[in-house]
C-alpha cells in the first residue's frame, strides 16, 4: 500500500495496530528519510504478546508498507529460581512493567532501572542453572524490540526461534490486522471478504482464513448464525447477543457462552470451525468439550447476511470486517 500523506498513513496503521511510538508524522516528513526497520509489539490478552516488523519506504508518491511479518512468542510462565546470588522472577516482574518499544536512549531517559535490568539478565547467563532463563527472558521481552542492538540474542541455544506469519498490506478493509494474526497464528479462523473483481453494488463473497502447516489458506463460508442457534444455550441469546457473538468469531476471537452439556450448565468459549462448517466448545479451562450435533449447513458462496454502504467497497479503508 501507498499513502501520499504521513498522517494517513500512521491512521492506518494504528487501526492494524502496526504503530509504534518511534514512527512519527515528524521523522516520516523528514529530510533525507528513505527507508525505517519498523519493530514493535502489542499484547492481545492478559498473558500473549504479538510481535510484529515490517519496511517502510519513502517513495515518489509518498510513503509505502507492502507487507508485515508477525510472530508469536513463547509467553508460557518461566520456572524461576531464586538463591542468595539472583532472583529471576524479581527480574521478570521488573521487565514486564517496561515498554521495550523504544530506543535504548529514550529508555534510559524515563527509567534509570533500565540499565540494572539489563545487568541483571546478563548475570543469569553467567550460571548455567540460570542460563536458559536468561534466554527465555531475552526472547519473550526483547527480541524484536531496539534493544537487540544492545544484547546479543544470536548466542541463544535450545530454544526455538517462532514462525513468521507474513501479511500483505493493500489498503482496504480486506487488511489483516495484528490481533487477527494473533488469532490465525493461535490456530483459529479469521472471516474475510474476496474484493478481487468485484463490482460496485455487489455483495463480497466471504471466506475463512486459516493459517496451517505454515500458509495462509481459504475456507468457504458457511451459516454460523444458524449453527450457534442450535446450541443448547442456558439463556437463549437474543438478536443483539447473536450479533456479538458473531462479530468476535469472525475477527477470530473466542466468544463466552453458556451451554447446557449433559443437562449440566458449562461456562466456556466459542470458537468458529470453517473446516467442520460448525463451531467448537471449550470449558473455562481450556477444555474442548463435545457438542454432539452434526453440522447443519452446507458452505454458503452467495448468500451472506451482510449490509454494505453506498460506497465502493474494494476502496474502503478497514476497520474490521463488515459483518
Amino acid at each position: 500500500m501507498t499513502e501520499e500523506k504521513a498522517g494517513d498513513l500512521l491512521n492506518y496503521l494504528d487501526e492494524l495496530w502496526l504503530s509504534t511510538p518511534l514512527i512519527t508524522k515528524s521523522l516520516l516528513e523528514s529530510n533525507g528519510l528513505t527507508h525505517i526497520h519498523v519493530r514493535g509489539q502489542i499484547a492481545p490478552t492478559d498473558t500473549d504478546l504479538i510481535k510484529f516488523y515490517y519496511n517502510l519506504n519513502k517513495v515518489p508518491d509518498g510513503f509505502s508498507v507492502v507487507n508485515y511479518n508477525s510472530f508469536i512468542t513463547d509467553n508460557s510462565p518461566i520456572q524461576h529460581v531464586k538463591n542468595n546470588l539472583v532472583d529471576s522472577d524479581k527480574t521478570e516482574k521488573a521487565m514486564k512493567g517496561i515498554n521495550w518499544n523504544q530506543s535504548y536512549n529514550e529508555l534510559k531517559d524515563k527509567n534509570p532501572a533500565v540499565e540494572d535490568i539489563i545487568n541483571e539478565v546478563l548475570f543469569l547467563k553467567l550460571f548455567n542453572q540460570t542460563k536458559d532463563i536468561a534466554d527465555k527472558l531475552m526472547i519473550k521481552y526483547w527480541f524484536n524490540t531496539p534493544m537487540q542492538e544492545h544484547v546479543n540474542l544470536d548466542v541463544i541455544s535450545g530454544i526455538p526461534m517462532p514462525k513468521v506469519l507474513s501479511l500483505p498490506l493493500t489498503g482496504n478493509f480486506t487488511d489483516v490486522d495484528l490481533k487477527e494474526a494473533f488469532a490465525l497464528l493461535s490456530g483459529r479462523a479469521v472471516m474475510k471478504v474476496d474484493t478481487e473483481g468485484m463490482q460496485p453494488g455487489v455483495i463480497p463473497t466471504p471466506h475463512w482464513l486459516v493459517y496451517e502447516d505454515g500458509k495462509l489458506q481459504q475456507l468457504p463460508a458457511f451459516e454460523m448464525d444458524k449453527v450457534i442457534r442450535s446450541l443448547s444455550h442456558q439463556t437463549k441469546p437474543d438478536e443483539q447477543s447473536l450479533i456479538a457473538m458473531m462479530t468476535q468469531l469472525i475477527k477470530g476471537e473466542l466468544a463466552p457462552a453458556k451451554l447446557i452439556i449433559e443437562g449440566k450448565p458449562i461456562e466456556g468459549y466459542l470458537e468458529a470451525d470453517p473446516r467442520a462448517k460448525n463451531v467448537r466448545f471449550y470449558d473455562e479451562q481450556g477444555n474442548k468439550i463435545e457438542l454432539n450435533h452434526p453440522s447443519l449447513l452446507k458452505a454458503v458462496n452467495e448468500t451472506v447476511t451482510v449490509k454494505t454502504n453506498q460506497r465502493n467497497i474494494s476502496s474502503q479503508k478497514k476497520k474490521g470486517p463488515s459483518l
